[in-house]
Parts: structure tokens; sequence; C-alpha cells
């Protein structure tokens, strides 16, 4: 079953995201800071994270670059509401720190299960 690591410090988004995707027969794992998502990546790999861009402690970015330093065969979907920067300025910024998709919150369900969808089956092809 496929791995999904949703990375996010707001509980409604990850309790909405775990819903989604489990209907969806993703097995799903929850983090609400980039560290705690690197310790859970240790124990139990995913097979993609979808991370938020701005959080707490560790946040999406430095997690990101964490994640294609370490393990660059897990796919990586960043997601920003913006805060105080942009949100164009977030998702660049993911983007260029090697995040496989960025979308703006809200996403659509339909947008980010086909976009699961897209990375899973080229990480078979490949």
């Amino acid at each position: 079953m496929t791995r999904i690591l949703i990375v996010d410090d707001d509980n409604n988004v990850r309790r909405f995201f775990r819903c989604l995707l489990e209907r969806a027969h993703y097995e799903v794992m929850e983090a609400d800071d980039g560290d705690v998502a690197l310790r859970t990546l240790k124990k139990n790999q995913p097979d993609v994270v979808i991370t938020d861009v701005l959080m707490p402690n560790k946040e999406g970015l430095e997690l990101i670059q964490d994640i294609k330093t370490n393990y660059p065969h897990i796919k990586v979907i960043a997601l920003s509401g913006g805060g105080v920067l942009d949100m164009r300025y977030c998702l660049a910024f993911a983007d260029g720190f090697g995040a496989d998709r960025v979308f703006a919150k809200p996403i659509k369900p339909q947008q980010l299960l086909g976009s699961l969808k897209e990375l899973l089956t080229a990480a078979q092809v490949a």
C-alpha cells in the first residue's frame, strides 16, 4: 500500500487530507512540523510527502531540502497559503528546493489526488 506523510501545523488540514487519502486507499501518517516529519521518515519512509511550506520549528523548505538530500526517491508535494509572505514566493522557493509539485491552498481534492497518481505512476515507470 502506498504511504503518504502529511506535514502541516494545522490539525484541521491534516485531518481533511487524512480523510481524503484514506478514502482513496492510501496509508497515511501525520506530522505537525518538519522536525517530527524527519523523525517519522527515519522510521517509516513514505512514498510521498505532502508538506506545508510555512510552519513553526523546522519549516517546509528545510524539510524539502532534507528529503531531497537524504531520501531522493521520495516525492514531495508542497502547499502554501502564503502567511506573511506572498504565496507565489513560497511556492517558487519550494519548487527551487526540489518539490515535485507545488500548489496554493486551498487545493481541490481531485487536483491533489490526480497529482499523487501522476507522481506515483512516474515513479513506477522510472
